[in-house]
């Protein structure tokens, strides 16, 4: 679906791939049973209650801020200088990129890259496999349970395991 208006209501059947194309504005979806893609070039970009099942979600937008929550399936989200704040998501794969905003991360379970250029991340209570890259931005982490790896060039990182799972043999 593609619209150069500022509104747009769709209401369809809950489990077919949906693709969302408006050119600027606000975005919202909830309630979809399947892959979604949402795609816009600035706004603001809220999703909530996706179930994609083996497809997944993904979201991309270069001057936006995007709020995900209620999320089963994997989930991408991509924009250039807005913040992401992600709660609630579990899947296979959760991915978060940023160039200049934050990234917020609350209650994710599945293997897990954030990447963030100069804004920060932030998270709490992750599960799986954890990464993280950025250049100036900080790395915090509270209770995260799994698996953690990352990197900054001259961000601070603090990070507080509650239960720790190595991923490999080597000693």
């Amino acid at each position: 679906i593609t619209s150069p208006s500022k509104q747009m209501l769709v209401d369809a059947t809950a489990n077919l791939k949906l693709c969302v194309v408006p050119c600027n504005g606000t975005v919202s979806l909830k309630s979809w049973n399947a892959a979604a893609e949402v795609r816009t070039g600035k706004g603001s970009i809220y999703v909530e209650s996706i179930k994609t099942g083996r497809d997944s979600l993904s979201i991309l937008c270069s001057d936006c801020s995007s709020v995900v929550k209620f999320v089963t399936g994997a989930a991408r989200c991509t924009t250039g200088s807005g913040n992401i704040d992600l709660s609630d998501i579990s899947g296979a794969h959760i991915y978060a990129a940023t160039s200049t905003g934050s990234i917020k991360a609350v209650r994710i379970q599945g293997n897990q890259l954030y990447v963030s250029k100069t804004g920060s991340i932030s998270a709490q209570r992750l599960r799986g496999d954890i990464e993280f890259h950025t250049r100036e931005g900080n790395f915090e982490l509270l209770d995260g349970y799994g698996f953690l790896s990352g990197t900054t060039d001259s961000g601070g990182i603090s990070a507080k395991m509650r239960d720790w799972s190595f991923t490999d043999k080597a000693l």
